[in-house]
Order: structure tokens, then sequence, then C-alpha cells
């Protein structure tokens, strides 16, 4: 967060810069149930797949990266005009094969300090275990590595400052029954860390203040990152989050099925605001005047909206304009920006496997309080301009495909199979019983986990996940399943 502020993610953080109130671009704003979406510096991003913004002294620091390119870096002060900056500390030796990712920003005692890790490439479409990496900077624009001590083989997805020091969460290990999670690490100078006592899922700051989302679903408090506090304000605590205000927790009772926000302006006193009319997500900012989060899609790319609500219980859904969708995947983290906030659009370039997408492409939205003078969204899809992509003939469709599929296994109940062409070398690499350019429609289907069910128990599901996920492969001149995947065991 901004110089003498203890804050965790830049996208659950609220405080703002000393940057004009308001991205001064020429690019067209969309205008639809209230909100204006704006594209912000076109083609500046070019070959960047995912983006990160941070709030920093100056503005905020934005990160980009990919799985074939270098990590990049840039500064902007209003929003508009993104400043490239020195990213060597962030170079990786061989992208392709050991791809940097950074995770989290934070200002504490010794200045600025970034996680994240390095992962290394085991085949096509896969990645083995991360390594840990710490970044350090006086200002949040001149970065160098630091050579660090005692922290584990792990990746690094939380970074929160204290009075004294900062506090780390590693990557939980996402197990197809459980999610495990690692010791919180704390240290007083980025170099030296040491494990503490709590198992943290997520670490968040605000104000000197550390909370940590627990493995046992509860909530721990720190002021030094050393000594912890573990509280049950509710018998199960799912996600985490901070604001201007403090923290904000979101409970489940799975008696009732239903979810409670709960606030906290310390992280030890927890007042609940009562029961949503929605599952929150993590992701939730104060923006715009309201509450804000990005919401779930209920049936592919055009349906996901923007949830808003003045007191966290009930909420209103607001469509997106179909010029800032489109063919695009929405980033489910939005960054709040003075009175309004950043979202990223992926568009895929050239297609992929269901396991890894194609190559990647970010474009920048600044959305804010719709005005006089923006031009009107569309609530449909805009009319094609250029002729469609000529697909191959012969085989069967998409529909057939999953039929097939489903006549083999049964999707769990309330969830839709779906289906992708793909080859078959580039979706399993290892399958070598036939040419790795065989057309297959790759149809992946929720299947019940047999050890998950029933669950009687305070938790969601007698497993995190009850569920996983299996690709079966349907020869697309045929109709022929070529082989069934669990993509858990992969």
């Amino acid at each position: 967060g901004p110089a003498g502020t203890a804050s965790g993610s830049a996208a659950v953080s609220n405080s703002p810069t000393g940057s004009p109130t308001r991205p001064a671009t020429a690019g067209r704003a969309y205008a639809l149930d209230g909100f204006a979406w704006q594209e912000i510096a076109a083609g500046t991003f070019d070959g960047i797949e995912s983006m990160a913004l941070f709030p920093i002294d100056q503005g905020l620091l934005a990160v980009g990266t990919s799985r074939t390119a270098q990590v990049r870096l840039w500064l902007t002060g209003d929003g508009s005009s993104f400043q490239p900056l020195d990213a060597s500390a962030f170079a990786s030796d061989d992208p392709v094969k050991h791809q940097i990712f950074v995770d989290g920003v934070t200002h504490g005692p010794a200045g600025f300090v970034a996680v994240g890790g390095l992962l290394t490439t085991v085949q096509t479409g896969r990645v083995g275990p991360a390594s840990p990496l710490v970044w350090q900077s006086s200002d949040g624009t001149h970065w160098s590595r630091l050579e660090t001590q005692g922290l584990p083989a792990s990746g690094l997805s939380y970074v929160a400052a204290t009075d004294r020091g900062y506090v780390v969460s590693e990557q939980p290990d996402f197990t197809s029954t459980r999610i495990a999670a690692f010791p919180a690490y704390q240290s007083s100078d980025g170099v030296s860390w040491q494990a503490t006592s709590v198992a943290a899922v997520k670490i968040v700051g605000h104000d000197g203040h550390v909370v940590a989302l627990t493995s046992a679903n509860a909530i721990a408090v720190s002021e030094a990152g050393s000594a912890w506090t573990t509280l049950h304000p509710a018998s199960q605590v799912v996600a985490l989050a901070t604001s201007a205000q403090g923290f904000l927790a979101t409970a489940y009772d799975q008696s009732s099925a239903k979810w409670t926000a709960m606030t906290s302006p310390d992280g030890h006193d927890w007042t609940s605001a009562g029961t949503t009319s929605t599952g929150l997500a993590a992701m939730i900012v104060q923006a715009v005047g309201r509450w804000t989060m990005v919401g779930q899609t209920s049936g592919g790319l055009n349906t996901i909206p923007i949830l808003t609500s003045s007191d966290l219980l009930t909420w209103h859904s607001s469509a997106i304009p179909q010029q800032v969708i489109g063919s695009a995947s929405l980033s489910s983290i939005p960054y709040p920006y003075r009175e309004g906030f950043f979202v990223e659009t992926e568009v895929e370039l050239s297609p992929g496997g269901l396991t890894e997408s194609g190559p990647l492409q970010v474009h920048l939205w600044w959305v804010r309080a719709a005005q006089a003078g923006d031009a009107p969204g569309a609530t449909a899809p805009p009319e094609p301009t250029v002729a469609p992509v000529a697909t191959p003939t012969g085989g069967i469709s998409e529909a057939q495909a999953i039929e097939v599929a489903t006549a083999r296994l049964q999707p769990m109940k309330g969830a839709t199979p779906y289906g992708k062409l793909v080859t078959i070398g580039g979706f399993d690499p290892k399958q070598t019983a036939v040419s790795p350019d065989r057309l297959v429609w790759a149809v992946m289907i929720l299947v019940p986990k047999p050890e998950c069910s029933p669950a009687p128990n305070p938790k969601p599901s007698a497993c995190d996940l009850p569920y996983k996920s299996m690709a079966v492969l349907v020869d697309y001149a045929k109709g022929d399943i070529v082989e069934v995947l669990d993509e858990g065991a992969q």
C-alpha cells in the first residue's frame, strides 16, 4: 500500500494514490447500468498475458507477466499513461522453462517488498513446484532481488506489513481432496524469515494489523507477525479481504447453506453484517461508492456480471457492455483507483487445449460511474465485421460429442459439460497411440467424488472440492471415445 500504510494485495486495498481523480484518456467510454468502461493504454501491454496493479507512493505499479516472456513493469501517475520501468530484477534465464510470477507488494519498515516465485515447466501445459522469490525497493520503482534465508521451497502468494516487518503466506497445495496450507513466515528485513505458528491460506494487512485465514477456517491476528491470536467469529470463515475501514471476512453455514459478511477495524473485534443475498467472492473492493466484485459466470463468457452492494447484504447485478467482454475472459480481480477501479480482460489469440489456453493478450479497462456523453454500451453481441474463420467439416458437432461423453460419465448435478475442438497432441502430449494431429472434441465434465458424499459436517463438503474434472476425448471424424483423462491426476 501507500507509504506508511501496511496492507496486503492491491486487489483489496482502497487507499487513494496521489494521482488525479480520473484517468485522462481519449478512448471511448461505454456506459451500461450506471458504469462506464474505457480501455486504457491500448497497445502498451502487447505480449502480456496477465496484469496486476499495486499502489505505491507515485501512483500505481503495473506488473505484466506471461508464460513465454520476461516480466515487465510500468508506473502510472494518472491511470492513463504508463511509463516502462527497469524490470531486470525480475528476469528469468528462460521464461518458457522458468516462469516468474509476482503476487503481492506491500510497504513496511524496510521499504517496499514484493513476493512471488519461479515456476519450472516439466512438460507441455504443466508446471512443477514453485520456488520463493522476494524483491525489495525503496520507492516502488527501482527493484532488486533479495537472497533470502529460511523460506521453504514454495511460491509466495500474499504479503502484509507490520510496524516491525513483513509476513508472507505460501501458495496452498491444491490436492484432489483438500487445500493444504503451510506456515506463514515473518521477517524484519525481507531477507531472513522464520516460520510462525499459523498455517495460513491467505494473509492481509491494514494499519499495522495482520490477519490470516487459517487452514482450519478460522482467523488469526497479529501486530508483529510472531505472536498470533486465533479467533472463531464464525464456524467456518472462507474468505478474507481488506477495506478502507479494516477487514472483511465471509463465513459459510453448512446447515443453512447461507453466507454471512463480517467486518472488523483491527482483526480482533468482528461484527456481523448479516446474511447476504449472494455467495461472496474473495476479491471484493470498495469502489464507485459501493462494495464491488466480479460475479460468477452462469453459462458463457458474455454473462459475467459486476455485482455491487451498499451494505454487503443485498447485491445488484450489472451487465458488462459487449464492447468490453466480447470474446474475452474477464479477470475476477478489480483494482480500486480513486472513485473507480481497473479490471483486465484477456483475449485468446489462438486456440489452445483445455488444460492450457492459447496465447493471451491483456486489455486494461478503467471503470467509473457513467456520465453524460458516454457512448451507450451494447447489451447484445455486435454484428461480426469479418467473416468467421473456416472450421473443419464432416465431423460431429459439440452437442454430439457431449452426448457421447456423458453416456460414459455422468455429470454432477447442476454442472453443464462443454467441449472444445483441439488436436489430441496439443491437449495430451503423452498420448502416442494416435497421431498428435488427430482432431478430437475435448469434453470437460465435472463428476462427484464418491469419497466426498454425503457430507454431514460443518464444511461445505467432506472435501474442499467435492468434485473433480474429467476430460473425455471424442474423435471428431468418427465420434468414438479416444481416451478419458482425470484432470486431477495429470
